[in-house]
């Protein structure tokens, strides 16, 4: 006759693992445990798999915090997007895209194309796909980036007029200059997607 196995009393163990910052690993130390002892699963490979657990939370919960601040549209991603809806982006489907390579490549993206097609579903998709893959994201239309842009100008302007008083149409050349080059810098250092209305919008 086998003796009963012993109880675990994991309250400190849990706690532990709270201290150190793994609170998602606490959360499934009860059922994985009990899971491992029905299995007999070897302790190196249970510490593995609570690791793993651990980690998929930490990921988890960036990537819905990413997704919350870069103000993407919800429930637009590139797994429930109609690709046989469009004969080009039903063939460009079936050739996988390098994962985030515009991305990497710092490249601009212009989609055009008439209304309804999935433009913005498309591009709304890539910027979710690169936010799993680790990238910041913001989602702007364009009247809200040229509003975020002017407000940062008219900051700089006003801190460059202060300190150049006594020369104030030479400052106020300077800030328009750098408000130029903060839209050129925009393209050049950062990957962008644009998509263009069908009626000349964007």
């Amino acid at each position: 006759m086998n003796a009963p196995r012993p109880k675990l009393d994991i309250d400190a163990t849990r706690e532990r693992l709270v201290a150190l910052g793994c609170s998602h690993a606490a959360e499934q130390l009860d059922p994985m445990l009990s899971e491992a002892v029905r299995t007999e699963v070897p302790p190196h490979a249970f510490l593995d798999t609570l690791l793993q657990a651990e980690l998929s939370g930490r990921e988890a919960r960036r990537v819905k915090t990413s997704l919350r601040l870069s103000n993407l549209p919800v429930g637009q991603t590139l797994e429930n997007f109609d690709f046989a809806f469009h004969p080009r982006s039903s063939a460009r489907a079936s050739t996988p895209w390098p994962p985030c390579a515009w991305v990497r490549n710092a490249d601009t993206v212009l989609v055009q194309g008439p209304p309804g097609v999935g433009k913005t579903h498309l591009l709304v998709g890539l910027g979710i796909r690169a936010v799993e893959q680790g990238f910041s994201v913001q989602y702007f239309r364009v009247d809200e980036l040229m509003t975020a842009l002017v407000a940062g100008f008219l900051m700089v302007a006003f801190a460059w007029r202060v300190r150049n008083e006594r020369e104030g149409a030479r400052a106020d050349r300077a800030a328009h200059h750098l408000f130029a080059f903060s839209i050129i810098y925009l393209f050049v250092l950062f990957a962008v997607l644009l998509v263009e209305g069908g009626l000349g919008g964007w």
